[in-house]
């Protein structure tokens, strides 16, 4: 996938998440989840539940490899907007007494820089992630391509997953004539498992991930996402945060949208149907967590 807080969510509101990745063809249906910060001490009295919502945006950073035998990435989200719908819901005390967010690593295939105008996508072969909670007593700490979130201290894993399917594509945006060019922007879609914490040692490890420290399924009132799956779709990074510097292209502040669902993956007999509402557009994570829907 291809960020202090608050600034993050003014950031957002020109840029969409950048992380490279598409998630294959399945069968799904969305679900509407309810979770509570206060049910692992995270929040405040008064601070109320999360939802009921069927999706939430985020912000993403990330720093991509691109070499000759394949990309490799390392980054992270940030979760500033649930949803029901299209409609926004009351934030409660995200981003002021506590914070959400992915830590993620993740590999393809071989990405070539494309021409002008043109487009160069290929598969996700690996994406590990944890999500993690992150009680806010000061200032955020401050987020860029290169963080590893998983060290931020006070961070607590709340579940993890890996990938399904996914692809990544880079596009060279032609600039204006006011610009120079090469101009590029990052785009991904992912189907990725979701496992909840319920005790210590479970979970990635590696860039981005830690393992969980205990039991925190109390924090997922309604469902335990234990058989869905983490669609993040088009999530993408629009030029004016994605840099590339010789093989090296970084995600520097992104947007994009979340679902959970049920998802069946086709069989290689049957007529696979489109997937549906992978909008997240890193980096990640990637992995399995302002105000306004953004773009990264």
């Amino acid at each position: 996938m291809l960020f202090g807080l608050k600034s993050l969510a003014r950031i957002a509101k020109g840029t969409s998440l950048g992380c490279l990745l598409v998630a294959g063809s399945a069968v799904a249906a969305p679900i509407t989840f309810s979770w509570s910060p206060t049910g692992i001490g995270l929040t405040s009295p008064g601070d109320a539940l999360i939802g009921p919502a069927n999706n939430f945006t985020a912000i993403d950073n990330a720093t991509i490899t691109l070499g000759a035998s394949g990309f490799t990435e390392n980054g992270s989200l940030f979760v500033n907007n649930f949803l029901l719908g299209t409609s926004i819901l009351p934030l409660g005390g995200l981003q002021t007494t506590y914070a959400l967010l992915f830590g993620f690593t993740g590999s393809g295939g071989v990405v070539i820089p494309p021409a002008a105008g043109q487009s160069a996508t290929a598969p996700f072969t690996t994406l590990d992630y944890t999500m993690y909670a992150l009680a806010l007593s000061g200032p955020f700490p401050s987020i860029g391509p290169t963080t590893d979130v998983s060290k931020i201290p006070g961070v607590v894993p709340l579940a993890f997953g890996s990938l399904k399917s996914g692809t990544a594509t880079l596009t060279n945006v032609p600039p204006s004539p006011d610009q120079t060019g090469p101009l590029y922007s990052a785009k991904a879609d992912l189907n990725l498992g979701v496992t909840v914490c319920t005790s210590a040692g479970m979970g990635n490890t590696g860039s981005g991930n830690k393992l969980c420290i205990g039991d925190e399924s109390g924090f997922f009132v309604n469902p335990n996402p234990g058989d869905f799956s983490l669609l993040i779709g088009d999530f993408s990074a629009s030029t004016s945060v994605t840099f590339l510097n010789g093989n090296i292209l970084t995600i520097n502040g992104g947007g994009g949208n979340l679902t959970f669902e049920t998802v069946t993956v086709p069989t290689v007999t049957s007529v696979p149907e489109p997937g549906s509402l992978m909008v997240v557009g890193t980096g990640l994570l990637a992995l399995g967590m302002v105000r306004r829907r953004g773009q990264v």
